[in-house]
């Protein structure tokens, strides 16, 4: 079985430093993002803590600003719901106290617009006729993009009210 030590290059601390910093530049990356990439390429914790820093020091990585980035283009660009932003910010190592601020940016309304697009889109193109198997089908489909059980109920019952 081969290592991750055999298949990446190894980097010394100045290159990971001009490597990363050039990737940060580019794009936003987090802090997880930035020992996942150094430890690819043979970096110790020891090695990664002062490049990290460094790389915090002068405004390469910034935790908060990621976060921010993040759930702006997970909701406008792919319509995730909070708790979907929620886990993947989680799985990046992101702090809670961040994840909750960053959450907070998104509009109340525009998200439950957001929600009632992605209802009314999905029932278009669910084929049952049944309406109990299709409302479960939505709040499945819901759910699954992230969205809070109670809102989605809430837009559900919206919907059925404005076609009655």
């Amino acid at each position: 079985m081969t290592s991750n030590s055999n298949i990446y290059s190894h980097w010394t601390p100045q290159q990971a430093y001009d490597k990363l910093s050039a990737q940060c530049a580019a794009r936003e990356l987090c802090s997880a993002d930035i020992f996942k990439h150094a430890t690819m390429h043979g970096l110790t914790r020891i090695q990664i803590e002062p490049l990290l820093q460094k790389l915090k020091d002068e405004k390469f990585v910034d935790d908060t600003r990621f976060a921010r980035m993040f759930v702006k283009e997970k909701f406008n660009l792919y319509a995730w719901g909070r708790m979907k932003i929620l886990d993947a910010l989680h799985a990046k190592a992101i702090d809670q106290q961040i994840c909750l601020v960053a959450l907070q940016e998104i509009d109340q309304q525009q998200y439950l617009q957001t929600l009632q697009n992605i209802i009314q889109n999905k029932a278009r193109i669910i084929k049952t006729q049944d309406q109990q198997t299709k409302q479960v089908q939505l709040i499945r489909y819901a759910t699954s993009k992230g969205y809070e059980k109670e809102l989605i109920q809430h837009c559900l019952r919206t919907i059925n009210n404005q076609q009655k």
